[in-house]
């Protein structure tokens, strides 16, 4: 095996069997694991992509959806990678600037994701751990996994101790609140058969009336195979879903 140099194979460095050497900027020369990687930088990039089915809940109407791509690049070569979607564009003047902080306060360390959790959290100690600042080492955090999998050559659940096989899944990508009208919906439903293959979808509730929401229900379930599975959520603030802990339920549900 070739060593490593800067995070590039050195043909002309001496063979060093398991470890990867690379020089400081004082030039002095450091032997390393070569399966452990060291952080050499962070790297980001914001994006706002337009959504092709806006997001219509109670609580918000969300039209622009942000995102923030995270690469954390070893001196060894490995990148792991990893995204964020901080639901309000503004919030990327924030969540971006803080990134940059924490990819310069771990550079050039060993690459350990719950020690980095760690020093992120504490470096943000003063403006508090949550909101903002949970989003930034959340997305470090995913970074360094995925980089240390990457390196070891394993998935990530591997690498944790689990093993990889199916994992059931569903279209979340409409069937919002954005019609009260439940053929619309049921419309959209149609729509998303197409799309990816999926043995499930998800449908939201939360309309004024509860007697809406069923009425949606049954549409999508009328015009969708009886072996789709349907999952639903509610937007419950504000909505009549919202009721006493003490109430009875008033309502059944068939789907």
């Amino acid at each position: 095996m070739a060593c490593r140099r800067n995070g590039k194979p050195d043909s002309s460095a001496t063979t060093c069997d398991n470890f990867a050497q690379s020089e400081t900027s004082k030039g002095v020369v450091h032997e390393r694991p070569h399966r452990v990687p060291y952080l050499a930088r962070y790297r980001g990039a914001a994006r706002r992509p337009d959504l092709a089915r806006p997001v219509v809940a109670r609580i918000a109407t969300i039209t622009v959806w942000p995102l923030v791509l995270i690469d954390l690049v070893t001196e060894e070569g490995v990148t792991g990678r990893a995204y964020l979607k901080p639901y309000v564009p503004k919030s990327m003047a924030y969540l971006v600037p803080a990134l940059n902080d924490l990819g310069r306060l771990l550079k050039g360390k060993r690459l350990a994701p719950i020690e980095f959790y760690d020093q992120a959290r504490k470096s943000l100690h003063f403006v508090g751990y949550e909101g903002l600042s949970a989003i930034a080492v959340a997305g470090l955090d995913m970074a360094a996994w995925d980089a240390l999998a990457r390196a070891a050559e394993v998935p990530l659940c591997v690498l944790l101790g689990g093993t990889t096989g199916p994992v059931r899944a569903y279209n979340s990508n409409g069937l919002w609140l954005q019609d009260p009208a439940a053929a619309a919906v049921a419309a959209e439903a149609l729509e998303l058969l197409d799309e990816g293959g999926f043995a499930g979808l998800k449908v939201r509730m939360g309309r004024d009336r509860i007697a809406d929401d069923l009425k949606t229900l049954e549409a999508v379930r009328d015009v969708v195979s009886a072996d789709m599975r349907l999952m639903w959520s509610t937007s419950t603030r504000g909505s009549a879903w919202t009721r006493p802990w003490n109430a009875a339920m008033p309502w059944t549900i068939k789907a």
